[in-house]
């Protein structure tokens, strides 16, 4: 390979990964994940000793046996978390409170690096303990807060940092954009190995399990033209839009217009299917996190007083 070709790999790869980037282009997903983080944190309340008090279905003594005699054994080993050692109802809400605390001082963009650091540690020590019962909200915010915590916005930041453009605030928005990606790509893909998608029957299956749907889909088998029609939407929409969420732009201009229909075409793929499935939460993430598609690179203002 020639110098000049290794000089173009490499500036397209700094630009690529470290694009300067405004710290208020994070922020409608500082705000989002924010949100969601404190309502994820809410939903262990109310029943957290249930599952993890001393006496719960999955105390730190119970949890040790199924891991020692089912299935599962050795997969909580690489779940490490100190809330092993807190089994009261009321410490373990303590945890809770923090958790929601934070999460709203990050949404109203106080703390900046130090309050996001904090919501995603409480988030991955909460995770870690409830690996039983998980579900998918999980993995979109761990991985929001994450990319926040490298380069959080928010009145926290330091004053030479406010409004500037920096290449840690671009490599933490290129990290979100291709786990989000990822994460809706792949989905979509794996639906691919269950018969149901191909059959035309996967938008019915998807609302079956509820007990309370958000909506009352109960109609939706009655005609198997919108049950295919709805199936193969969900399925094919992420496939065909995901590749088009990478084409390229001009500079710090606009995204491509196609560019835009794709994440907005996925923003309510998302919802909808949220909506659907009853995994609000995480639909709601993942909405948030691809808005950031939506936003030329290199964009933003000052986080505040703009």
């Amino acid at each position: 390979m020639s110098g000049t070709q290794e000089g173009v790999l490499q500036d397209g790869w700094e630009r690529f990964w470290f694009t300067p980037e405004s710290l208020a282009s994070l922020r409608f997903v500082r705000i989002g994940l924010g949100v969601l983080a404190a309502c994820y944190f809410a939903t262990h309340w109310a029943d957290v000793g249930y599952w993890f008090g001393s006496e719960g279905l999955l105390s730190t003594e119970q949890l040790s046996r199924l891991s020692q005699s089912s299935e599962v054994a050795g997969a909580g080993r690489w779940h490490l978390t100190p809330l092993y050692w807190i089994e009261s109802t009321l410490g373990l809400r303590v945890v809770l409170g923090f958790g929601i605390a934070a999460s709203l001082l990050l949404a109203a963009g106080i703390g900046g690096w130090g309050v996001a650091a904090l919501t995603w540690l409480i988030l991955l020590a909460v995770v870690a303990r409830a690996w039983v019962i998980a579900g998918l909200a999980e993995v979109p915010l761990v991985v929001g807060l994450f990319g926040l915590a490298i380069a959080a916005s928010g009145v926290g930041v330091r004053q030479r940092w406010e409004g500037r453009r920096w290449s840690g605030g671009g490599f933490a928005r290129r990290l979100l954009e291709i786990h989000i990606a990822a994460i809706v790509g792949f989905t979509a893909l794996t639906q691919l190995a269950a018969e149901t998608w191909w059959n035309g029957e996967g938008a019915l299956q998807l609302v079956l399990p509820q007990d309370g749907p958000t909506l009352e889909l109960a109609s939706l088998g009655n005609s198997q033209l919108l049950t295919a029609a709805l199936t193969h939407l969900i399925v094919w929409l992420p496939i065909v839009a995901v590749p088009l969420l990478w084409l390229p732009g001009r500079g710090t201009a606009n995204p491509p217009r196609l560019r835009r229909i794709a994440a907005g075409a996925l923003i309510a793929h998302a919802l909808v299917l949220g909506v659907l499935s009853g995994h609000l939460l995480y639909e709601a993430a993942n909405a948030v996190l691809l808005s950031l598609f939506l936003l030329p690179r290199g964009a933003g203002g000052l986080e505040h007083g703009e």
